[in-house]
């Protein structure tokens, strides 16, 4: 039939009048579900971070926790992107991030689930009933579900609108065929699906616009099946985006992402027909929110549990196709788009700290060759190191200073002001090999001095405990990186706890070495009476590095409870400073 000019300016005039409700309620779905997922991030991010740590290791652990990360931040595009960031920054690997993923999509299911609700009449109450409890919350955390509270009312409000302007047009013969034409076939209904995701970067908000629309009775069963299938492909966009701003590692947990949906598309859109079969066969009601939220579930369990077995092979797929360039990690870790996520930041920090501590390993124990040997190389090797130590410093530094400009919880105070510690410690330790123990050394080089047997015993008794120190302490800011703070790991807390006990007695050591040097220089032995000065000031040096190293393992044993940036047992300079 044709379609006539009346009925143009009919829907025309639908569009003016009732379209409006349809946009709004859509911006408000998404401005809450917005705020939501910001909100539940900013008080529980540092705790999604810790158990996504702990949890990757497993593909089940990792998946679940995923699917935990999506039902609680009510994105999986921002569980996703999490997983690209805590890739990027060395806290996932590849083949830990995929299982997350995977969950993430499945915990959509909970969130789909939620907006089936109607509960459209009782949405302002619930919004109101939010303000409240934030008006009122004397606590951070109860502001946050008040805001949280706040925002699903506004999802629900959203919601109700979006009907109430679709109602009108199941009457328009030009809407019913624009909208047929549309969803008709699978193959429309999901390129249009993944286009509408991809821009507003919400799934969620998607279904629930297929939602108003299905309820007018003109989208078929297969038709619905190609949006749900469009919407997953859809969420892969935000976070290829997300991996192109923090390097090549993150790009890879983007792409192996959007190869593992790619993939189960490709399997499921000529299925199409026989998923809507079986969703009637189960009398899923695809006129209702309800049968739409099942349906979903159908499609996105058929989308996971066959294709997730062979996530390991969408890994390594983004591993040859993407290949790694020299120092991406290094040089992306401590990206600016990791700042806004003050735990994340933190987190990534710690990593660079562990790799300064893994310089001052190379440093210390590199120090028994450098006072002996009768060579500038080793000297000169331990100055270069310390300029590398020192801008590294720097640049954490800074970046922690940004992270923490904006407003952060209490978790994320403490983290960031233990790793601040740390990194002064680490500093520290940085210039006192270089400018104490390398000056040392071209003195006794100058001289032509040597050590005595007894003195060079000392040196390298205290030289090989600090050793062992930075690589406890090395190990235990990688895990504190996954797991935070305190190390928990076993061997690693034993490690430190020993060297806490023997810096305690270092002072004790100390005199020991300088009595039995004295007591080598009253008798006269040549070489005591040579370095005499060079070994007293040498030994002065690792007094304060085992000092500085104790601290350190001190804060990864038992973080300070603290709000501020201020050791809790006595009065620190600022950490900011140098």
């Amino acid at each position: 039939a044709m379609i006539s000019r009346t009925d143009v300016k009919e829907l025309v005039n639908d569009l003016f009048e009732e379209e409006a409700l349809v946009i709004g309620g859509l911006a408000l779905f998404l401005y809450a579900m917005h705020e939501i997922s910001r909100t539940l991030r900013r008080a529980c991010g540092g705790v999604f971070r810790q158990v996504l740590g702990k949890f990757a290791s497993s593909r089940l652990l990792g998946a679940s926790a995923g699917a935990l990360l999506s039902v609680s931040m009510q994105s999986s595009t921002g569980a996703t992107v999490m997983a690209v960031g805590m890739a990027a920054a060395g806290l996932l690997t590849l083949a830990q991030a995929m299982p997350v993923i995977i969950g993430a999509s499945v915990g959509t299911i909970v969130t789909i689930h939620v907006i089936a609700f109607d509960l459209a009449n009782y949405a302002l109450f619930i919004a109101a009933f939010g303000v409240v409890v934030t008006l009122a919350a004397r606590y951070r955390l109860w502001a946050y579900a008040g805001r949280t509270i706040f925002g699903f009312g506004l999802i629900f409000f959203g919601m109700g609108l979006m009907r109430e302007g679709m109602a009108p047009l199941e009457h328009s013969r030009l809407a019913v065929g624009v909208i047929e034409s549309v969803t008709g076939g699978a193959a429309q209904a999901f390129a249009v699906s993944a286009v509408f995701t991809a821009l507003v970067q919400s799934s969620a908000a998607t279904v629930a616009l297929a939602m108003t629309v299905a309820g007018s009775g003109h989208m078929s069963a297969s038709g619905l099946v190609g949006v749900m299938l469009g919407t997953h492909i859809g969420t892969t966009i935000a976070p290829f985006v997300s991996g192109i701003g923090v390097g090549r590692t993150g790009l890879r947990v983007a792409f192996a992402s959007f190869l593992y949906k790619a993939v189960a598309a490709v399997v499921l859109l000529p299925l199409a027909g026989v998923l809507a079969t079986a969703a009637e066969r189960l009398h899923f009601d695809v006129t209702e929110p309800r049968g739409i939220a099942n349906v979903f579930t159908l499609v996105t369990l058929a989308g996971a549990l066959p294709f997730a077995p062979f996530s390991r092979l969408y890994a390594k797929a983004a591993e040859v196709l993407i290949r790694e360039r020299r120092g991406d990690v290094s040089r992306k870790r401590l990206n600016p788009a990791l700042t806004a996520e003050p735990y994340a930041a933190a987190s990534a920090v710690m990593l660079e700290a562990a790799d300064i501590a893994a310089l001052l390993w190379e440093s210390a124990a590199s120090i028994t060759p450098a006072l002996f040997e009768f060579s500038s190389v080793e000297l000169e090797r331990l100055e270069n190191r310390d300029e590398v130590v020192d801008a590294k410093h720097r640049a954490a530094i800074e970046f922690l200073r940004e992270a923490a400009a904006g407003e952060i919880t209490a978790r994320e105070t403490r983290k960031i002001s233990a790793v601040l510690y740390i990194l002064r410690d680490l500093e520290a330790m940085g210039d006192l090999i270089s400018k104490d123990i390398v000056p040392i050394g071209y003195r006794r080089l100058n001289a032509d001095k040597s050590f005595g047997m007894g003195d060079m015993a000392s040196i390298r008794r205290f030289s090989g405990g600090l050793v062992s120190a930075l690589g406890a302490i090395e190990r235990g800011l990688r895990l504190a990186a996954v797991s935070g703070l305190p190390v928990a790991d076993g061997d690693v807390s034993r490690r430190l706890a020993e060297f806490q006990e023997r810096a305690a007695g270092v002072a004790g050591a100390v005199n020991e070495a300088q009595a039995a040097h004295f007591s080598a220089l009253a008798r006269g032995v040549p070489e005591a009476v040579a370095a005499d000065s060079v070994f007293v000031d040498a030994v002065a040096a690792f007094r304060q590095l085992y000092s500085l190293a104790s601290d350190i393992a001190g804060i990864l044993l038992n973080p300070p409870e603290t709000t501020g940036f201020f050791h809790p047992a006595e009065k620190r300079r600022e950490p900011w400073a140098k």
